[in-house]
């Protein structure tokens, strides 16, 4: 948090929302922690994507004839 208040933006709370924004390409992040908690209430989550999971190995291979 003491990154957010160095570089001006307001100190997060539980129902903060956010926008990350580089260039033209940005992402929204709505944090309604009362509204996730009933929705994912009982389920049980992953908590995350590891590489390996996103990313596809492809290997292309040509005859040496």
């Amino acid at each position: 948090n003491r990154y957010l208040l160095v570089h001006g933006m307001p100190s997060p709370t539980i129902n903060s929302s956010f926008i990350f924004a580089k260039e033209d390409g940005f992402l929204c992040y709505p944090n309604n922690y009362n509204h996730y908690v009933n929705y994912y209430r009982n389920t049980f989550q992953h908590g995350g994507v590891s590489l390996e999971e996103m990313i596809v190995p492809v290997i292309k291979m040509e005859s040496k004839g």
